[in-house]
């Protein structure tokens, strides 16, 4: 391109209209830097633990929901959980003799 065009292109430009700024937008670039800082820095071993328990928490009552429904449905049976346990703590305890 010659230096005529590019003035040419210079001079359209300057006569448009800058585009509108969103709104809000100033609040989310700051909150984007933030987020980016955060991501930036090294987190203390407390700060991973406090990441970490939410699903430790929900794992948790995964597991004890389930183990509640398996003993649930074992006492609808004629055998409990509890009784195959005594009898192969009875067996195994036995069976050394």
């Amino acid at each position: 391109m010659n230096d005529s065009n590019i003035q040419k292109l210079l001079a359209a430009a300057r006569k448009e209209q800058a585009p509108e700024v969103p709104f809000n937008f100033e609040n989310s670039v700051v909150s984007a830097i933030r987020r980016d800082q955060r991501r930036s820095t090294p987190l203390s071993f407390f700060e991973q633990l406090n990441q970490l328990f939410p699903r430790l928490a929900a794992a948790a009552v995964v597991i004890i929901g389930l183990c509640i429904a398996t003993e649930f449905y074992f006492t609808q049976s004629e055998t409990t959980t509890t009784a195959d346990v005594q009898q192969a703590a009875e067996e195994w305890l036995f069976a050394s003799n």
